[in-house]
């Protein structure tokens, strides 16, 4: 006899205490307990006070009757009582059969219980005399190990399966090729689908099987080879179906290609059967075309639907004007929200999509129509969320209005438990009053939001230390540091905030301190990179300490390869030298740099060439400056000023000349006071114009 006491503990609604006994028999199969006013019984306590009328009139419970009251059961979150109810089958004279495992595995994939389903699957398939079972069982198990991606014991499953004498499916690789493509093991899951085309094999692919993979190649990004799947499923024999189409066109416009994606949005139309477009595929389509500014077709396509009898629904319009949000058509996705549900009432704006406009018009600067679409959404009886406060609050503070950002904190603060501030909300309005320098109000809510439980993670302090440090009030930044190192066991410093914090004190010349910060580093576990020692390197050079930002160079070139020298590093010091007028050491330099590897940039040629210049040599500065156009580096305006001025002095005029022109060419506009030192320099040397080719 089952127990009369059950637990009935559920996640998803409250009963009432005595709704659990109220079916069932006590343990000396007297009558059901009195029923609760006011309650309504539950499918699976239904079933429970039908079992204990059977069992209390001396009858055997027929097994459909178990597997179904089982699977309520677990619908219903009563795991220990689904458990306890097919333990007790054999005692109330009921066999397990093929349904009542099913129903079993089913519940106890559906509660992330696999390692109990599995031992109940091999149970089935060993127990002497029961039932042997069937592939769906199997399915179910394998496709719960898959998702927990436990693909080792999915593949075990699956021979053992095959030795039992159930042998897998076309449905069972499938469950595995999904695994395996949720995984990101696409060319594992193409390889099994080779294997199933194979001539000998027993189970061939299905559109399902093709469908899965080409959608786990989509959701990468290979949709080329998406595309190439489709192609190779033509020509096996299985046509692709609607959701095949749907899968490859929002892959396409994922990466951009809307035209791309249209058009095999027509091919659809093209085709007959099952592959006539639905509202799922025009809903990306609509979105794709929208994201990509393509409004008038995305209009036209909702005519479309409307014409073929395909209604669109609230992600149609949603993702339309997303898309008109974000290429700045707000208004366009105001008149389209506001004529929604006007002839249905299931097409009503949501918070979504309020959100979703206040967001663009608060890009635009539209703060006060932002505001009145927030209260409109109010009016409207939408509650708006904790998104689209920190929409709005960002937008205020961007705007400067931190009273109105404030009293909109506040409001949300005071909802309680329905909506509040998240950590995004108190990083948006910290990040605003730094940037407007209100340093001590960033610090009070920064204060508020622990207090309040919001706990900071290192985005928050990444928000902060950047406020502090553009403001220049480093020690604030250094002591923020000092809490997440010494009081913040959830949260670690990381090399973006150390970065913030070295870099602004090599600006402001204390490079000791920045090199403490480094020497941290590694006592903290956090590799310095090739970036923070391009800033110590520069702060050395801006001080005037060349010798020891070469000695660090050399460190770098010695170290392993998270902190190798770069094109930055030695263009760096080159600049440094070429101004102190080391210019045969830059060159030196620039030699090494080359045969490291290391290809120069403009800002190399740019030094080097101002660098011979200050030092005299035209001739060396020209060629130089020919060979950087050569290679596709563009020289600045100021290089070339300093190099026409040097030309006109030596007398190289129709070099200066050429020049000039050549930059007025490139789209540079010279400063009036070189064109008067060119045509100074005509008039000058008018009677023996020379030429920088000819020069030795």
């Amino acid at each position: 006899m089952l127990p009369a006491a059950r637990s009935m503990v559920k996640r998803k609604r409250i009963v009432c205490p005595s709704a659990s006994d109220r079916f069932f028999a006590g343990p000396d199969g007297g009558a059901a307990a009195a029923e609760c006013p006011g309650c309504r019984p539950t499918p699976a306590e239904v079933g429970l006070g039908l079992l204990g009328k059977i069992i209390k009139n001396g009858h055997r419970p027929r097994e459909p009757f178990c597997s179904k009251l089982i699977r309520n059961l677990f619908i219903e979150d009563c795991i220990a009582d689904a458990r306890n109810l097919f333990d007790r089958m054999p005692e109330i004279g009921c066999n397990h059969d093929r349904l009542c495992y099913s129903s079993m595995v089913w519940g106890l994939c559906r509660e992330r219980e696999v390692e109990e389903a599995a031992c109940l699957a091999r149970r089935m398939i060993t127990t002497r005399g029961g039932c042997r079972g069937d592939g769906v069982i199997f399915n179910m198990v394998i496709d719960g190990l898959c998702e927990r991606g436990s693909m080792a014991d999915a593949l075990s499953l699956i021979l053992e399966m095959d030795i039992a004498g159930v042998p897998p499916t076309a449905v069972t690789y499938t469950v595995l090729v999904k695994g395996l493509c949720a995984l990101g093991f696409v060319e594992m899951a193409d390889q099994l689908l080779r294997e199933m085309n194979r001539p000998e094999s027993c189970c061939k692919p299905d559109v399902i099987t093709y469908n899965t993979i080409i959608n786990g190649m989509c959701r990468r990004g290979s949709v080329d080879d998406a595309l190439a799947l489709t192609e190779q499923m033509n020509a096996s024999g299985i046509s692709p179906n609607v959701v095949t189409y749907t899968t490859l066109i929002n892959g396409l416009c994922k990466r951009g290609d809307s035209d791309a994606g249209f058009r095999l949005f027509e091919e659809m139309f093209e085709r007959e059967g099952s592959c006539k477009p639905d509202v799922v595929a025009y809903t990306t389509v609509i979105g794709g075309l929208s994201a990509m500014g393509s409004s008038d077709d995305a209009m036209r396509l909702i005519d479309k639907m409307n014409a073929e009898e395909v209604p669109p629904n609230i992600m149609t319009f949603g993702l339309l004007i997303k898309g008109l949000s974000r290429t700045g058509k707000v208004e366009m996705g105001l008149n389209i929200m506001r004529d929604m549900g006007m002839n249905d009432a299931d097409l009503k704006p949501n918070v979504v999509i309020y959100s979703m406009l206040i967001d663009g018009l608060c890009k635009q600067s539209s703060i006060e129509e932002a505001m009145k679409v927030f209260q409109e959404m109010k009016d409207a009886g939408i509650s708006p969320n904790t998104i689209t406060y920190n929409v709005l609050i960002n937008g205020l503070l961007s705007s400067g209005n931190i009273t109105m950002a404030f009293v909109l904190l506040r409001e949300l603060e005071a909802f309680g438990n329905f909506f509040k501030p998240d950590i995004i909300t108190y990083c948006t309005v910290m990040n605003g009053l730094c940037k407007e320098g209100l340093f001590r109000e960033a610090l009070c809510v920064f204060e508020e939001m622990n207090v309040r439980g919001v706990y900071p993670n290192i985005i928050v302090y990444r928000t902060l230390i950047y406020g502090l440090c553009k403001r220049g009030k480093t020690n604030i930044a250094l002591a923020v540091l000092r809490q997440i190192v010494s009081l913040d066991k959830n949260c670690k410093p990381d090399v973006f905030v150390y970065g913030m914090l070295i870099n602004d004190l090599c600006k402001r010349g204390f490079i000791g301190d920045a090199h403490k910060l480094v020497e941290e580093m590694g006592q903290v576990g956090i590799s310095p990179n090739t970036v923070i020692h391009n800033m110590l390197v520069k702060g050395l050079c801006r001080k005037g300490d060349i010798g020891m930002a070469l000695r660090l160079l050399r460190q770098m070139e010695a170290a392993d390869s998270w902190c190798k020298p770069n094109v930055i590093t030695y263009t760096t010091i080159i600049s440094a030298l070429c101004r102190e007028g080391y210019v045969t050491d830059a060159f030196r330099l620039f030699r090494e740099m080359n045969v490291g590897g290391i290809s120069p940039n403009s800002f190399t040629f740019n030094s080097l060439v101002k660098g011979l210049c200050k030092m005299g040599d035209t001739v060396m500065a020209y060629r130089l400056l020919r060979k950087m156009e050569m290679l596709g580096c563009e020289p600045e305006i100021v290089t070339y000023s300093m190099i026409i001025c040097s030309l006109c002095r030596d007398g190289f005029v129709n070099d200066a000349v050429r020049l000039f022109v050549d930059m007025e060419e490139k789209g540079f506009s010279p400063d009036p006071s070189l064109s008067h030192v060119v045509i100074y320099a005509l008039k000058k040397w008018d009677a023996a114009p020379v030429n920088v080719d000819s020069q030795p």
